[in-house]
């Protein structure tokens, strides 16, 4: 009876590995399909679109440095006031 059992439960594991080969195999079809759709496909750019790409990354680099610096400013400030608050309040 627990051969049976076992068997049972083997199948159900081979089953359940073959059913995530085949979505896995799936999803890799499907991908390999779009990267050579992609590879056989042209795109043009216009020197217009480049200086515009090239102007939101200097944008967005100038954002995320001047949010790391109010970040910190913001963090020391509030460090600063627990600290003056524990020290005035004990």
């Amino acid at each position: 009876m627990s051969n049976n059992f076992n068997n049972t439960s083997d199948n159900n594991v081979d089953d359940e590995e073959d059913i995530i080969l085949k979505r896995l195999n799936s999803k890799i079809s499907v991908m390999i399909a779009e990267a050579e759709a992609a590879l056989n496909s042209k795109v043009e750019v216009t020197e217009l679109e480049m200086i515009l790409a090239e102007e939101k990354e200097r944008d967005e680099r100038i954002m995320k440095e001047f949010g790391i610096q109010t970040l910190n400013v913001h963090n020391y400030n509030y460090n600063s006031y627990n600290i003056n608050y524990n020290n005035n309040h004990n």
